[in-house]
């Protein structure tokens, strides 16, 4: 398509730049074609376009004015967002998994800094009655004495 655009009647080019930007373009078609079987040729032909005339802008296809998206004119850019969809797919996955893991850590922390917390309490409460009952019992005779001492 961009042979049949850029070039004039007589079948010369339009100027020196496309005719060097083709022939770049016309190379590495040549070279995927042979070296990745596993493309097809759509495929193909826009990575062959992106890599001469780089990557698209503001969503529509370059060379074809303000019609046609990426989308609709060719399907390769739907394969190619699906695939790096499912990687950012997979990618939130595990991201989701380990902090499925570091929360149960946390919640088994917890578990136990609480329980330590109630045995702290526990102990510190019968501590703190058995120094109220020494209390009261070091201070039980020094009130018997006094109570004497104020009989006489």
């Amino acid at each position: 398509m961009w042979d049949a655009t850029h070039k004039k009647k007589d079948g010369s080019y339009v100027n020196e730049e496309f005719r060097k930007k083709l022939e770049a373009a016309h190379d590495l078609q040549v070279s995927y074609t042979s070296s990745s079987a596993n493309f097809e040729q759509n495929e193909i032909n826009e990575m062959v376009f992106q890599k001469i005339y780089g990557a698209e802008h503001n969503g529509r296809v370059r060379g074809l004015g303000l019609g046609p998206t990426p989308s609709r004119y060719f399907s390769v850019i739907s394969k190619f967002t699906s695939t790096s969809a499912s990687t950012t797919d997979n990618n939130h996955k595990a991201e989701l998994e380990n902090v499925k893991l570091e929360l149960a850590e946390m919640k088994d922390k917890y578990e136990k800094l609480s329980s330590d917390l109630a045995d702290m309490k526990e102990l510190f409460g019968g501590f703190m009655a058995e120094r109220s009952l020494n209390d009261r019992m070091s201070k039980a005779p020094a009130e018997e004495v006094e109570d004497v001492a104020s009989v006489d």
